[in-house]
């Protein structure tokens, strides 16, 4: 396995994608065969954005449209993807230099394992927003790597999976859940039911 697909929710979120795209250009990211913006017709002109970037031809973006329900967003990634290497991020996660090719490798080592990488947020951004700073306040960074997680603490907005063992076992994310948290604490719960381990990642 040498290629992952990035799979992102998003809805208005324009200036967030942006800095996404714009960081992923700048990288070495010759692993990395798609990028799945997964939105729900947003208004601020993430559509023209992301054609922009498409037009570019420096990164393979699909967009897909679908109900705003992060749940929903993140399954409709799941298949579409074409890669075994599923990578989760949320909308407003930069990804650092070196990142799609960590969870490439992390992805290879191990079959039946969530990969849980560590969410850092910009000063600015903790202290001009309380929904940042709250999310900031729930992540604390990964000292060190493969450390086995609880269920309860399975960071979804950084993660990486096998797309066959999600399949294999129809492990998606519940659908039923509205609004922020929890889904990914529910989502955690089964897969440990269905033997998968979940564990850290420094990056």
């Amino acid at each position: 396995m040498n290629k992952a697909s990035l799979i992102i929710p998003t809805y208005n979120r324009v200036y967030f994608i942006d800095r996404i795209l714009r960081k992923l250009t700048l990288q070495n990211n010759k692993n990395l065969k798609e990028i799945i913006i997964v939105d729900s017709d947003s208004l601020d002109g993430t559509s023209e954005l992301i054609k922009k970037y498409q037009d570019d031809g420096l990164l393979n973006i699909i967009k897909l449209d679908t109900q705003n329900n992060i749940s929903r967003k993140r399954n409709s990634g799941i298949k579409e993807a074409s890669s075994e290497c599923l990578i989760f991020i949320d909308d407003d996660c930069v990804p650092n230099d070196g990142f799609i090719d960590a969870h490439i490798n992390s992805c290879n080592k191990h079959g039946k394992v969530i990969h849980c990488g560590s969410v850092y947020f910009d000063g600015y951004l903790v202290d001009s927003s309380n929904y940042i700073r709250y999310r900031n306040s729930r992540h604390i960074p990964y000292l060190l790597d493969n450390i086995k997680m609880d269920y309860r603490s399975i960071v979804t907005m950084n993660m990486s999976v096998n797309k066959s063992e999600l399949i294999s076992n129809n492990l998606f994310f519940d659908e039923e859940f509205l609004g922020y948290g929890m889904e990914d604490n529910e989502f955690g719960f089964r897969a440990t039911k269905c033997d998968f381990t979940i564990q850290s990642s420094k990056f």
